[in-house]
Protein backbone atom coordinates (compact mmCIF):
# COMPACT_ATOMS: atom_id res chain seq x y z
CA UNK A 1 0.00 0.00 0.00
CA UNK A 2 2.42 2.39 0.79
CA UNK A 3 4.39 1.83 -2.52
CA UNK A 4 1.02 2.30 -4.25
CA UNK A 5 0.33 6.09 -2.64
CA UNK A 6 4.33 6.58 -3.50
CA UNK A 7 3.60 5.66 -7.13
CA UNK A 8 0.25 8.11 -6.82
CA UNK A 9 2.27 11.10 -5.72
CA UNK A 10 4.69 10.48 -8.63
CA UNK A 11 2.10 10.28 -11.07
CA UNK A 12 0.82 13.97 -9.61
CA UNK A 13 3.85 14.96 -9.75
CA UNK A 14 4.13 14.27 -13.20
CA UNK A 15 0.96 16.35 -13.93
CA UNK A 16 1.96 18.99 -12.07
CA UNK A 17 5.01 19.16 -14.59
CA UNK A 18 3.06 18.85 -17.67
CA UNK A 19 0.92 21.78 -16.39
CA UNK A 20 4.52 23.64 -16.24
CA UNK A 21 5.25 22.64 -19.29
CA UNK A 22 2.16 23.89 -21.08
CA UNK A 23 2.12 27.47 -19.25
CA UNK A 24 6.05 27.55 -20.71
CA UNK A 25 4.60 27.31 -23.97
CA UNK A 26 1.77 29.59 -23.68
CA UNK A 27 4.37 32.02 -22.20
CA UNK A 28 7.03 31.31 -25.29
CA UNK A 29 3.83 32.43 -27.59
CA UNK A 30 3.44 35.89 -25.87
CA UNK A 31 6.98 36.05 -26.05
CA UNK A 32 7.24 35.24 -29.83
CA UNK A 33 4.56 37.95 -30.42
CA UNK A 34 6.18 40.32 -28.65
CA UNK A 35 9.32 39.70 -30.58
CA UNK A 36 7.24 39.84 -33.85
CA UNK A 37 5.74 43.33 -33.01
CA UNK A 38 9.13 44.80 -31.57
CA UNK A 39 11.17 43.55 -34.81
CA UNK A 40 7.88 45.41 -36.86
CA UNK A 41 8.44 48.16 -34.58
CA UNK A 42 12.29 48.44 -35.27
CA UNK A 43 11.79 48.37 -39.20
CA UNK A 44 10.39 51.48 -38.75
CA UNK A 45 12.76 52.42 -36.11
CA UNK A 46 15.92 51.12 -36.05
CA UNK A 47 18.06 50.83 -32.66
CA UNK A 48 21.35 49.76 -32.12
CA UNK A 49 21.49 45.91 -31.84
CA UNK A 50 23.55 44.50 -29.05
CA UNK A 51 24.93 40.68 -29.14
CA UNK A 52 23.53 38.28 -26.50
CA UNK A 53 25.29 34.65 -26.33
CA UNK A 54 21.93 34.20 -23.53
CA UNK A 55 19.86 34.84 -26.18
CA UNK A 56 20.94 32.45 -28.70
CA UNK A 57 21.40 29.65 -27.02
CA UNK A 58 17.72 29.81 -25.49
CA UNK A 59 16.40 30.22 -29.26
CA UNK A 60 18.11 27.24 -30.07
CA UNK A 61 16.96 25.20 -27.24
CA UNK A 62 12.93 26.43 -28.13
CA UNK A 63 13.76 25.03 -31.48
CA UNK A 64 15.22 21.89 -30.02
CA UNK A 65 11.74 21.42 -27.55
CA UNK A 66 10.15 22.00 -31.52
CA UNK A 67 11.70 19.58 -33.44
CA UNK A 68 12.07 16.93 -31.01
CA UNK A 69 8.48 15.72 -31.55
CA UNK A 70 9.44 14.66 -34.73
CA UNK A 71 11.76 11.77 -33.51
CA UNK A 72 9.94 10.39 -31.11
CA UNK A 73 9.96 6.42 -31.44
CA UNK A 74 6.23 4.55 -31.63
CA UNK A 75 7.11 2.34 -28.63
CA UNK A 76 7.81 5.97 -26.12
CA UNK A 77 4.79 7.33 -26.64
CA UNK A 78 2.04 6.91 -24.47
CA UNK A 79 -1.24 7.44 -24.61
CA UNK A 80 -2.16 7.87 -28.37
CA UNK A 81 -3.38 4.62 -29.57
CA UNK A 82 -6.99 6.37 -29.49
CA UNK A 83 -6.24 8.95 -31.48
CA UNK A 84 -3.55 7.42 -33.44
CA UNK A 85 -6.54 5.18 -34.74
CA UNK A 86 -9.10 7.66 -35.82
CA UNK A 87 -6.38 9.51 -38.03
CA UNK A 88 -5.51 6.97 -39.68
CA UNK A 89 -9.01 5.89 -40.64
CA UNK A 90 -9.58 9.31 -41.80
CA UNK A 91 -6.25 9.04 -43.93
CA UNK A 92 -6.93 5.80 -45.49
CA UNK A 93 -10.22 5.35 -45.82
CA UNK A 94 -13.42 7.42 -47.08
CA UNK A 95 -14.09 10.22 -49.85
CA UNK A 96 -11.70 10.55 -52.55
CA UNK A 97 -11.86 13.79 -52.99
CA UNK A 98 -9.18 15.96 -51.33
CA UNK A 99 -9.36 16.22 -47.09
CA UNK A 100 -7.59 18.75 -45.14
CA UNK A 101 -7.34 16.52 -41.27
CA UNK A 102 -6.80 18.57 -38.82
CA UNK A 103 -4.90 18.01 -34.71
CA UNK A 104 -6.12 20.58 -32.64
CA UNK A 105 -4.97 21.35 -29.37
CA UNK A 106 -3.02 23.43 -26.98
CA UNK A 107 1.10 23.54 -26.89
CA UNK A 108 3.03 20.15 -25.69
CA UNK A 109 -0.28 18.35 -25.61
CA UNK A 110 1.35 15.55 -28.43
CA UNK A 111 -0.07 17.11 -31.57
CA UNK A 112 3.07 17.06 -33.54
CA UNK A 113 3.79 13.49 -31.91
CA UNK A 114 0.50 11.97 -32.77
CA UNK A 115 0.20 13.79 -36.15
CA UNK A 116 4.07 12.10 -37.17
CA UNK A 117 3.39 8.75 -35.79
CA UNK A 118 0.39 8.26 -37.82
CA UNK A 119 1.66 10.06 -40.75
CA UNK A 120 4.64 7.69 -40.74
CA UNK A 121 2.54 4.56 -40.32
CA UNK A 122 0.14 5.62 -43.81
CA UNK A 123 2.47 7.04 -46.12
CA UNK A 124 3.71 3.92 -47.76
CA UNK A 125 0.15 3.79 -48.95
CA UNK A 126 0.20 7.10 -51.19
CA UNK A 127 2.62 8.00 -54.11
CA UNK A 128 4.24 11.30 -53.20
CA UNK A 129 4.36 12.37 -49.22
CA UNK A 130 6.17 15.41 -47.88
CA UNK A 131 6.96 16.85 -44.36
CA UNK A 132 6.75 20.30 -44.03
CA UNK A 133 7.62 22.25 -40.49
CA UNK A 134 5.83 25.60 -41.00
CA UNK A 135 5.95 27.57 -37.30
CA UNK A 136 4.58 31.16 -36.82
CA UNK A 137 7.24 32.74 -39.42
CA UNK A 138 6.21 31.31 -42.61
CA UNK A 139 6.59 32.92 -45.51
CA UNK A 140 5.02 32.08 -48.78
CA UNK A 141 7.57 31.72 -51.32
CA UNK A 142 9.44 29.58 -48.38
CA UNK A 143 6.35 27.37 -47.68
CA UNK A 144 6.04 26.53 -51.51
CA UNK A 145 9.86 26.17 -51.79
CA UNK A 146 9.79 23.92 -48.83
CA UNK A 147 7.42 21.33 -50.57
CA UNK A 148 8.82 21.26 -53.92
CA UNK A 149 12.48 19.87 -52.25
CA UNK A 150 10.52 17.27 -50.41
CA UNK A 151 9.05 16.22 -52.99
CA UNK A 152 12.02 16.13 -55.09
CA UNK A 153 13.95 14.84 -52.62
CA UNK A 154 11.73 11.84 -52.26
CA UNK A 155 11.77 10.70 -56.45
CA UNK A 156 15.81 11.21 -55.76
CA UNK A 157 15.81 14.91 -57.93
CA UNK A 158 17.67 17.94 -58.43
CA UNK A 159 14.69 20.93 -57.45
CA UNK A 160 14.61 23.17 -60.55
CA UNK A 161 17.04 26.40 -60.23
CA UNK A 162 15.54 28.74 -62.85
CA UNK A 163 12.06 28.74 -60.23
CA UNK A 164 11.47 32.27 -58.22
CA UNK A 165 7.89 33.40 -58.29
CA UNK A 166 5.55 32.38 -56.76
CA UNK A 167 3.21 31.22 -59.26
CA UNK A 168 6.12 29.28 -60.60
CA UNK A 169 6.64 27.59 -57.70
CA UNK A 170 2.76 26.70 -57.28
CA UNK A 171 2.65 25.55 -60.84
CA UNK A 172 6.32 22.75 -60.15
CA UNK A 173 4.25 21.57 -57.01
CA UNK A 174 1.05 20.79 -58.80
CA UNK A 175 2.73 19.16 -61.53
CA UNK A 176 4.70 17.05 -58.90
CA UNK A 177 1.19 16.44 -57.24
CA UNK A 178 -0.54 15.92 -60.59
CA UNK A 179 -2.61 12.37 -61.03
CA UNK A 180 -1.29 11.07 -58.01
CA UNK A 181 -2.35 10.00 -54.24
CA UNK A 182 -0.46 12.49 -52.37
CA UNK A 183 -0.24 13.30 -48.17
CA UNK A 184 1.13 16.34 -46.87
CA UNK A 185 1.80 16.95 -43.17
CA UNK A 186 1.74 20.89 -42.33
CA UNK A 187 3.30 20.81 -38.58
CA UNK A 188 2.33 23.81 -36.50
CA UNK A 189 0.46 26.04 -38.53
CA UNK A 190 -0.36 29.35 -37.00
CA UNK A 191 -2.23 31.22 -39.36
CA UNK A 192 -5.06 30.47 -41.04
CA UNK A 193 -4.47 32.83 -44.08
CA UNK A 194 -1.91 28.94 -44.54
CA UNK A 195 -4.33 27.57 -46.59
CA UNK A 196 -4.60 30.78 -49.31
CA UNK A 197 -0.81 29.83 -50.17
CA UNK A 198 -0.76 26.65 -50.72
CA UNK A 199 -4.39 25.83 -51.47
CA UNK A 200 -3.65 26.38 -55.59
CA UNK A 201 -0.89 23.97 -54.91
CA UNK A 202 -2.01 20.93 -53.57
CA UNK A 203 -4.37 19.85 -56.19
CA UNK A 204 -7.57 18.01 -55.57
CA UNK A 205 -7.10 14.79 -57.97
CA UNK A 206 -10.08 13.18 -56.44
CA UNK A 207 -7.97 10.33 -55.38
CA UNK A 208 -7.93 9.92 -51.90
CA UNK A 209 -5.05 12.63 -51.15
CA UNK A 210 -5.00 13.96 -47.85
CA UNK A 211 -3.14 17.17 -46.04
CA UNK A 212 -2.54 16.78 -42.18
CA UNK A 213 -2.24 19.67 -39.97
CA UNK A 214 -1.25 20.57 -36.56
CA UNK A 215 -2.35 23.93 -35.38
CA UNK A 216 -3.04 25.03 -31.59
CA UNK A 217 -6.07 27.48 -34.08
CA UNK A 218 -9.22 25.35 -34.29
CA UNK A 219 -10.38 28.47 -36.90
CA UNK A 220 -7.01 27.13 -39.13
CA UNK A 221 -8.91 24.30 -39.89
CA UNK A 222 -12.45 25.37 -40.56
CA UNK A 223 -10.60 28.24 -42.80
CA UNK A 224 -9.97 25.32 -45.27
CA UNK A 225 -13.92 24.45 -45.21
CA UNK A 226 -13.64 27.45 -47.88
CA UNK A 227 -12.54 24.96 -51.20
CA UNK A 228 -12.11 21.10 -49.21
CA UNK A 229 -13.29 18.83 -46.56
CA UNK A 230 -12.07 18.85 -43.12
CA UNK A 231 -11.99 16.46 -40.14
CA UNK A 232 -11.47 17.50 -36.88
CA UNK A 233 -9.40 15.97 -34.17
CA UNK A 234 -9.69 18.07 -31.00
CA UNK A 235 -6.15 16.53 -28.36
CA UNK A 236 -7.10 17.77 -25.45
CA UNK A 237 -7.51 14.27 -23.01
CA UNK A 238 -4.87 14.06 -20.37
CA UNK A 239 -3.48 11.13 -19.25
CA UNK A 240 -4.75 8.64 -16.73
CA UNK A 241 -3.07 7.88 -13.62
CA UNK A 242 -1.82 4.84 -15.60
CA UNK A 243 -0.50 6.34 -18.00
CA UNK A 244 0.94 8.66 -16.36
CA UNK A 245 2.86 6.20 -14.39
CA UNK A 246 3.92 4.10 -17.74
CA UNK A 247 5.19 7.15 -19.11
CA UNK A 248 7.05 8.34 -15.85
CA UNK A 249 8.47 5.07 -15.57
CA UNK A 250 9.66 5.16 -19.06
CA UNK A 251 11.26 7.87 -18.69
CA UNK A 252 12.92 7.79 -15.71
CA UNK A 253 14.09 4.11 -16.13
CA UNK A 254 14.47 3.87 -19.73
CA UNK A 255 18.19 1.97 -19.08
CA UNK A 256 16.71 -0.15 -17.00
CA UNK A 257 16.00 -3.83 -18.28
CA UNK A 258 12.50 -3.28 -18.39
CA UNK A 259 12.04 -0.28 -17.87
CA UNK A 260 10.12 -0.52 -14.83
CA UNK A 261 10.77 0.98 -11.01
CA UNK A 262 13.79 -0.64 -9.37
CA UNK A 263 13.17 -2.49 -6.00
CA UNK A 264 16.15 -0.77 -5.05
CA UNK A 265 14.58 2.70 -5.90
CA UNK A 266 11.49 2.00 -3.99
CA UNK A 267 13.25 1.20 -1.05
CA UNK A 268 15.10 5.14 -1.78
CA UNK A 269 11.56 6.67 -2.47
CA UNK A 270 10.18 5.01 0.66
CA UNK A 271 13.09 5.90 3.22
CA UNK A 272 13.11 9.91 1.68
CA UNK A 273 9.68 9.99 1.69
CA UNK A 274 9.47 8.52 5.53
CA UNK A 275 12.09 11.10 6.72
CA UNK A 276 10.15 13.96 4.99
CA UNK A 277 7.00 12.87 6.86
CA UNK A 278 9.14 12.60 10.15
CA UNK A 279 10.34 15.93 9.11
CA UNK A 280 6.37 17.87 8.91
CA UNK A 281 5.04 15.76 11.73
CA UNK A 282 7.63 17.19 14.11
CA UNK A 283 7.18 20.61 12.95
CA UNK A 284 3.22 20.21 13.42
CA UNK A 285 4.06 19.27 16.67
CA UNK A 286 5.83 21.96 17.80
CA UNK A 287 3.19 24.82 16.47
Amino acid sequence: MRVEALLCEAVAFIKTQILLLQSAYKIQDVKSLVRAERYGFQSHFPLEQRPTSSRGNQDITWQKLRRDPLFIEEDEVVGLDGPRGILENWLTKGRKKRTVISVVGIAGVGKTTLAKQVYDQVRNNFECHALIKVSQSFSAEGLLRHMLNELCKEKEEDPPKDVSTIESLTEEVRNRLRNKRYVVLFDDVWNETFWDHIESAVIDNKNGSRILITTRDEKVAEYCRKSSFVEVHKLEKPLTEEESLKLFCKKAFQYSSDGDCPVKVIGVIIIVMGKKREKFEEENARK
